[in-house]
């Protein structure tokens, strides 16, 4: 009978119970204490408890229903009129559920949302139910969803591998370290070399592991497919419209989830050494295992600037991105956070030709800074990136194609870890 009344709710909100009784944080109890992981629960009956722990929010449920079926060896010990509770962490987000004593009451608690609500049916069942209703029809799920980015460095949306980061990056990467062309060059230059369009095709792999304020570790893994296409003007080459997408497949300690988009961004070249681009993008991700499904754009403007100093190229880049997330979806884990923030990415590439095998490369050096300075700020709002390249010359006006690899290192708040990139631009 509880089944048939919890059931449906939790597959709706993709959010399991919010509970903990008095006694599960008592002096008394301290084994009763939340274990680590970023989805785990302890269930208390009387002075007795169980613990769970989980990987996925699916897996979560597997564990939830377990209880509701009283098929746990505490959960034969409750009935009705029992105190009981449970105790969750929902990747960063604490709450607590709780009937005390022999009520029918239920009193809801997220002390990071400053949220308390008592829930009072004709009996416990139907209590429940009512929280659900709760979730189902008010903002409640999309603030717990906004309050895992200040928390948690694996929020679907704003951690490692997350939505709006993977935008910030792949906007950069798109006006300035992976341009298709050297805007360095006088007109008269740039019209003289081939004037061609191209086709661009990246992979890149990142293996981060990062840790929360609680000390907690998740090894996170990102398989990243960046692709372009770059129309150039006839008359002047360096004016550039660039069509783009990406794929994101990220593994966060055994759950998964995929995110994808399309961009577009223009080259304004202002004078020979110094270009603006303006870009706009819009993504969205999905995942089950961690109950998300979003949406979010973002509109940037990127200053590049380019000079030369005895052998080295040295570019600068500068972009400010407007983010935020939106809804998107139709799914049952559908919704919108409400996550907006404006970030900068500041950045320095070191160029400079090299002689490998007889043959005539470059060597690209770069330093990145990537930091949010308004709006919802997240976990991880602040990482730095030290990265290397190597490969043909990425002057697009004197060679039809280019190919270049590389290893970044990234290091930030509760983030620390390396990318690994292969491009290819014909």
């Amino acid at each position: 009978m509880l089944r048939s009344y919890l059931w449906a709710p939790v597959a709706v909100s993709g959010l399991a119970l919010l509970a903990e009784p008095a006694a599960a944080q008592s002096a008394s109890t301290p084994d009763c204490d939340l274990p680590a992981g970023n989805y785990v629960m302890v269930f208390t009956v009387k002075q007795s408890c169980e613990k769970f722990v989980s990987t996925t929010q699916e897996d979560f449920t597997e564990k939830l229903n377990a209880i509701i079926d009283l098929k746990t060896p505490l959960a034969i010990n409750y009935t009705n009129i029992t105190p009981a509770g449970i105790n969750v962490r929902f990747n960063g987000v604490e709450g607590t559920l709780r009937f005390v004593d022999a009520t029918r009451t239920l009193t809801v608690t997220i002390p990071d949302l400053d949220y308390t609500k008592t829930f009072t049916g004709f009996d416990r069942f139907e209590s429940i139910q009512l929280f659900w209703d709760e979730l189902a029809t008010t903002d409640l799920l999309a603030r717990i969803n906004r309050q895992q980015a200040a928390s948690s460095p694996t929020s679907p949306i704003t951690g490692v591998g997350g939505l709006i980061p993977t935008i910030v990056s792949q906007e950069f990467n798109q006006n300035f370290t992976d341009s298709a062309t050297s805007i360095a060059a006088p007109k008269a230059t740039a019209a003289s070399g081939a004037n061609i369009n191209l086709i661009g095709a990246s992979l890149l792999y990142g293996s981060f592991t990062t840790k929360d304020e609680n000390g907690l570790e998740s090894d996170v893994k990102v398989k990243t497919l960046p692709l372009s296409y770059t129309f150039r003007n006839d008359i002047d080459p360096r004016r550039q419209l660039a069509l783009n997408a990406y794929i994101t497949q990220v593994d966060i300690s055994g759950a998964s989830l995929t995110s994808g988009g399309v961009g577009v961004s223009y080259r304004f070249p202002m004078n020979d050494n110094w270009t603006l681009v303006p870009s706009a993008r819009l993504s969205s991700l999905k995942s089950d295992d961690l109950a998300t499904d979003a949406g979010a754009y973002a509109a940037s403007v990127t200053s590049v600037y380019v000079w030369q100093t005895g052998k080295f190229n040295i570019a600068m880049g500068n972009m400010l991105s407007y983010n935020s997330s939106v809804k998107l979806g139709s799914g049952e884990y559908a919704s919108d956070p409400g996550i907006t923030n404006t970030s900068l990415r500041n950045g320095l590439l070191f160029s400079q030709p090299v002689r490998l095998g007889g043959k005539r490369l470059s060597m690209e050096y770069s330093l990145v800074d990537t930091r949010y300075v308004s709006g919802t700020k997240p976990y991880v709002d602040n990482y730095q990136e030290v990265g290397v390249t190597v490969g043909t010359n990425k002057d697009a006006f004197s060679s039809r194609s280019f190919v270049r690899g590389g290893v970044t290192f990234v290091n930030g708040r509760g983030n620390r870890g390396f990318t690994l990139n292969i491009g290819y631009w014909f």
